[in-house]
């Protein structure tokens, strides 16, 4: 998941997003378009901006559960 990659998430995931400093769980749909915006994280996370937000998810989802798309 280097450089530029853009995804289409062909399921619902889960993904965390600060709001006021404070961790809140949203749900990304099905077939929106995300854009990764950092590397894996030891955690096991990875950034993403979806519609101008950044979201932490779990890169396993990514993997599992997404379709890379030509940006």
């Amino acid at each position: 998941m280097r450089g530029i990659s853009v995804y289409q998430l062909q399921t619902a995931i889960l993904g965390i997003t600060n709001d006021n400093g404070k961790r809140v769980t949203i749900t990304l749909p099905a077939e929106a378009l995300i854009e990764v915006v950092g590397e894996v994280a030891a955690d096991g996370t990875v950034d993403v901006l979806w519609n101008t937000r950044r979201i932490s998810m779990f890169a396993i989802d990514l993997r599992q559960r997404a379709q890379s798309v030509a940006s």
